[in-house]
């Protein structure tokens, strides 16, 4: 996290886990038109932003070993004896087959218009 002091820190953790500055100021017991300007701090905002991608890995980190048990608890749906139970396990479940075949195409069509960009520039 780049150089902040304690305060800034406690501010930021109030951030991450509030809705609003003012939340975050009361959580905090820091004045919110200190947190305020603190955010148009370069290195406020750099601590903020690293602390952010910290606490969404952990969460996408939490998500991946709870799709397991989710995917088996939908595929047990699929047994279900209420056919509309049935239809939407079946559903979410093919939604998310085919947002991760669409994730992978797009990330395979950037790599393409990267490769060509790099060849045009040639």
């Amino acid at each position: 996290m780049a150089q902040v002091s304690d305060r800034q820190r406690r501010a930021i953790e109030a951030l991450l886990i509030s809705r609003s500055v003012i939340e975050a100021a009361e959580t905090s017991g820091i004045p919110r038109r200190t947190i305020e300007r603190w955010k148009s701090d370069p290195a406020f905002q750099d601590a903020y932003r690293a602390a952010s991608r910290e606490k969404l890995g952990d969460t996408v980190g939490r998500l991946r070993s709870a799709a397991g048990e989710a995917v088996d608890a939908l595929r047990e749906a699929l047994r279900a004896d209420a056919p509309a139970v049935r239809v939407r396990a079946a559903t979410v479940l093919l939604e998310g087959a085919i947002k991760v075949e669409v994730d992978d195409l797009a990330r395979r069509v950037e790599l393409l218009e990267a490769v060509q960009q790099v060849s045009s520039r040639r």
